[in-house]
């Protein structure tokens, strides 16, 4: 005898959703305890490395002090450098400026008073000059004189400040200065 079996089965779709998260559950759990798992040996790893390195470790920290001491040092000699050199620049460049239109003037007198001379010798033989300077030669050599002058005393004055700094350098021991 046979007989015919009609099986049906029926699944709600409540129950299938409850079976995929118990499932993706599963999954989301075994992945946690491989990330614990993970981060348990990354901190084993670095105890270990800590445990070997100890004394090495504890004689760096013992010199940061004095190492943050060297740094402030360094930073306050930076920094009165830097103020100094503001003070200073200013003075170096007038005094530049002042040399150079010195030293112009004195190129423009010395070329004048060739000119004259050569005038004055060509005047001398030839009688007749065909060019004649502006200027008489004896004025042209007293405006280099006074050119000339003029650089010896920028000379003096920037040498005097130089000497000057030097003696305020050693009465001042407390305080150092860099220019």
């Amino acid at each position: 005898m046979q007989y015919l079996v009609y099986l049906a089965v029926t699944v709600n779709l409540t129950d299938l959703l409850l079976a995929l998260l118990i499932l993706c559950g599963a999954a989301a759990l075994v992945a946690l305890a491989v990330l614990l798992i993970r981060a348990a040996q990354t901190v084993k790893e670095t105890h270990n490395l800590l445990k070997e390195n100890k004394i090495a470790l504890t004689d760096t920290i013992q010199q940061l002090p004095d190492l943050l001491e060297k740094v402030d040092a360094i930073v306050e000699d930076v920094s009165l450098i830097t103020e100094q050199a503001g003070d200073t620049i200013p003075a170096i460049l007038e005094d530049v400026e002042v040399v150079s239109g010195a030293a112009a003037d004195v190129v423009d007198t010395v070329g004048s008073a060739t000119i004259g001379i050569v005038d004055s010798v060509q005047s001398f033989f030839s009688r007749k000059s065909k060019r004649k300077s502006s200027r008489s030669t004896i004025q042209q050599v007293i405006a280099a004189v006074n050119a000339v002058k003029r650089i010896s005393a920028i000379l003096k004055k920037v040498g005097g400040k130089k000497k000057a700094n030097k003696k305020t350098k050693k009465g001042k021991k407390d305080k150092k200065t860099f220019f």
